[in-house]
């Protein structure tokens, strides 16, 4: 059987390339070793490709939200997918990106727009994990804080915790910042007619989902980009973005800390899980004892003084 380090590094050359290549990465290393094949997901990739790999690979391990809900919306499983997306230990990570997204835009503004955080109202679109994570941590810096979420659910709990809430053209009427963590997208251009002149827009999610960067560069009259900010002018107004609508955090490599061996073991041991037993197709979480399990040998090494 092949080590690790023998195998051929590749290298995709668009983000649209990754799921075939992960594929036939896949099916060739089943057809080669004859041990259990698991692929670790960071997005659904492979998600449109997933019936290919039935006969090859024992199952799939996911890290991300947007990469499970891309399983999710298949009309059936071909295939076991074990998703740490939703995990309770997952979770904790959420709370060291609020923090990181936080870190590097109050290190935006100062560098790039030569103010600070706490004079800036800033709208988190999206009060998930990560949204409320960054919510909590700008209210730390001193930021004025409006929520604005799609489920109604959150948006009480944003009222219970004492954010700034509305209508969502309100909202970004008053924005000064804008920073989409939903998942999704948050934003587009049809949305300019509702911003300020000057607001600045960031990513807190993954990849480049959040912001309708395409639609801002086709309907922009000029684009000045400069450093981690492109400028556009649109509808008489100056709307500057951060990072090409990529996350933010990760101009500073999103340095996570000792959190990252919690999610890095559990992603660990639902391969684990795949490449013991064969499991029928369907959507699959870490057993809850052995995430306890898991925590306690974490907090065991990390909390010591």
């Amino acid at each position: 059987m092949a080590r690790l380090a023998d195998l051929p590094l590749t290298v995709p050359a668009s983000i649209e390339s990754v799921g075939r290549i992960a594929v036939d990465a896949a099916v060739r290393a089943a057809r080669t070793n004859g041990a259990p094949v698991v692929i670790q997901e960071v997005g659904g990739y492979c998600s449109d490709l997933a019936s290919e790999l039935v006969p090859h690979v024992r199952g799939i391990v996911e890290d991300t939200k947007q990469g499970q809900w891309r399983y999710q919306a298949l009309e059936r499983l071909p295939l076991p997918v074990f998703t740490i997306a939703d995990s309770p230990l997952k979770a904790l990570e959420d709370i060291q990106v609020g923090r990181a997204i936080a870190t590097s835009l109050e290190g935006l503004l100062r560098s790039r727009f030569y103010c600070l955080l706490s004079e800036r109202r800033v709208l988190v679109l999206g009060y998930g994990g990560i949204g409320a994570s960054l919510a909590e941590h700008l209210r730390r810096i001193g930021a004025r804080v409006a929520i604005f979420d799609l489920n109604e659910v959150r948006m009480a709990a944003a009222v219970v915790n004492g954010y700034r809430v509305g209508s969502r053209e309100e909202l970004l009427a008053w924005a000064e910042v804008i920073v989409g963590t939903s998942g999704d997208r948050s934003l587009d251009v049809h949305d300019i007619q509702y911003l300020r002149d000057g607001v600045i827009l960031a990513s807190g999610s993954s990849k480049q989902v959040e912001i309708d960067v395409a639609g801002l560069r086709d309907h922009s009259l000029s684009t000045l980009p400069t450093d981690d900010v492109e400028t556009f002018l649109i509808a008489g107004r100056s709307v500057h973005l951060l990072n090409e609508g990529r996350p933010i955090n990760f101009l500073e490599q999103s340095i996570l800390g000792g959190v990252l061996d919690l999610v890095y073991s559990e992603l660990f041991l639902c391969t684990r899980e795949l490449a013991r037993t064969p499991l029928a197709a369907g959507l699959y979480r870490l057993d809850k004892k052995l995430q306890q399990a898991l925590a306690r040998r974490w907090f065991e090494h990390y909390a010591k003084d």
